[in-house]
């Protein structure tokens, strides 16, 4: 087939130049249309790193050419040391079954399971990863997780789906989905859900008063005392909810300074500069002093 020659020549000349990552492409798609010519696998072979793309390389390759001693041999090597890990492992999980026994007294309202507390995205299966490690190993191609149309070779380096240039997150550590940062953020955010009202209702109770007082002073003055009087609150309020942190605490308590500012206003609509300009800057500063205090 002309175009698997085609692939395999591109493969060989991008590994020439030392482009493993373009010549793993290259062999995989050529692997996928002719699965009978031993010369891909071998060359796939030596440009795979995953374990298990190794395994299905060997696997290949002994079935065509089954006198290929070094073949079967690194094949067995990988058998034997699975062998070993899953008996290590079934090991571990026995021994950790007998020393914590189920509580039948436990409460249905307790702890979170284990993989929320650390972020784990959790709509994601072993299952999933299983059928997806095959199908990059067999060289099929892989399907964004979001957009079902969109061929990709990246895969979160945290739950493994397959996820497309526009899905895909760089973090110091590789590229994630936005769904398993999200995941992992959200075991920062502590607040409770009868924090809100608390803090909408003092972050109200204080705005009213300083934005009246920046109405009496004037521009100048409320251009100067302010920040200091919105910083002020937003300490308040997140003192108030006992440090705890929300996602959308900002905003609620942005809006409800913004609230206040403008029952000030109707009320004295000569003060509007002044008042405007304290409801701005003093906004700005409570919501500065509650995002930096949790996480973004």
């Amino acid at each position: 087939m002309p175009q698997v020659d085609e692939w395999v020549a591109e493969a060989r000349q991008a590994l020439a130049a030392d482009n493993r990552l373009v010549a793993r492409g290259y062999l995989r798609r050529a692997a996928a249309a002719a699965p009978d010519r031993l010369d891909i696998w071998l060359d796939l072979y030596e440009v795979t790193e995953l374990p298990a793309d190794r395994k299905r390389c060997l696997e290949r390759i002994t079935a065509l050419d089954p006198g290929n001693v070094e073949a079967r041999s690194a094949l067995e090597e990988i058998l034997q040391k699975e062998a070993e890990e899953e008996e290590a492992a079934a090991a571990s999980e026995a021994a950790a079954d007998a020393a914590s026994a189920p509580d039948p007294t436990a409460q249905a309202d307790g702890p979170p399971p284990k993989a929320e507390w650390m972020g784990v995205r959790l709509d994601i299966s072993d299952e999933m990863r299983r059928q997806w490690d095959e199908a990059s190993a067999a060289g099929e191609p892989l399907y964004c997780i979001n957009h079902e149309h969109r061929e990709t070779a990246l895969r979160c380096n945290r739950c493994g789906a397959p996820i497309c240039a526009s899905c895909a997150v760089r973090t110091p550590v590789g590229f994630r989905c936005a769904e398993c940062i999200r995941a992992q953020q959200s075991i920062f955010f502590t607040v409770r859900w009868s924090d809100y009202p608390i803090a909408a209702l003092i972050a109200l109770l204080l705005a009213v008063p300083a934005a009246a007082v920046a109405g009496m002073v004037g521009w100048w003055f409320a251009l100067i005392i302010s920040p200091l009087a919105g910083g002020l609150i937003g300490a308040i309020v997140h003192r108030a909810i006992g440090r705890r942190r929300g996602r959308w605490m900002w905003l609620m308590v942005g809006a409800c300074m913004v609230l206040g500012a403008l029952v000030v206003w109707l009320a004295t609509p000569s003060a509007l500069i002044a008042v405007g300009i304290h409801t701005f800057t003093a906004t700005s500063a409570a919501v500065g002093v509650l995002r930096l205090r949790g996480p973004r």
